[in-house]
Formats: structure tokens, sequence, C-alpha cells
């Protein structure tokens, strides 16, 4: 499998690990949102919905490839992608 192969499955899989996590401990009205744009290379976990103070939208983790490599963009994770990556 070529590089670029092995970072769509690694990110898929990880941010498919971390969306399980977090649906473990819901928040009433959200939801949790995994986005993968395998196309253009752009993958996303994202909290959405609505609290008593208004509409919600955190993107949780967004990743994405470019030039070969693994760029993360956003990460609000625990232990970070980057740690989990190596």
């Amino acid at each position: 499998m070529d590089r670029l192969m092995t970072y769509r499955t690694l990110l898929k899989e990880l941010l498919s690990q971390h969306a399980e996590r977090m649906s473990r401990r819901p928040q009433p009205e959200t939801e949790i949102e995994v986005t993968f744009d395998e196309q253009r290379d752009h993958y996303m976990l994202l909290r959405v919905g609505w609290t008593p103070k208004g509409r919600l939208f955190v993107p949780t983790l967004y990743a994405r490839l470019r030039d070969g490599k693994i760029w993360i963009e956003n990460d609000w994770t625990e232990d970070g992608l980057a740690t989990e990556l190596l």
C-alpha cells in the first residue's frame, strides 16, 4: 500500500475511534459527525447541535493530506493526534 493510502486509512481509523469515545459521553441535543473527503484528502471530526446558549459547532479534529504529509489543522483531543500518529 502506498503512503497516501496508508495515511488515509490511518486517519479514518483514528477519527472513527475518537468519535466512538465521544459517543460514549453524549451531550444532550448534540451529535458527533465524522467526515472523510478522500478526493480532496480532508478528514474532520466535529460536535454539532444545540445548547441552552445556542448553536454548537465544535471542530474537534481536522487533518488533511498535503504534499504527501499529514497536516493537523485543528486538534482538541486529549492526547493529540500527533502523539497517536507517532
